[in-house]
């Protein structure tokens, strides 16, 4: 199952459940639809990147308090 499709530029970023799996299926289809592909990759995500998405804040930053100023000076 294919999430969260972002597109910047010519540049197509998704989220799938089985990447590798999908893909396929993801380069036929854009294939079918006019969609050339230059070049494809799956990455699987990292540490900091499944914790920003279910805690919204960076791994790195987990041991701010909230309306601690962080190192750019900005209050979280």
């Amino acid at each position: 199952m294919i999430r969260e499709v972002r597109v910047d530029g010519s540049q197509l970023s998704a989220r799938a459940d089985n990447g590798a799996t999908a893909l396929p299926a993801v380069l036929a289809a854009l294939e079918a639809a006019g969609l050339p592909v230059r070049a494809a990759t799956v990455a699987r995500p990292s540490l900091d990147d499944v914790y920003l998405r279910h805690a919204g804040r960076r791994f790195a930053d987990a041991d701010q308090h909230p309306g601690t100023p962080s190192q750019n000076g900005e209050s979280r």
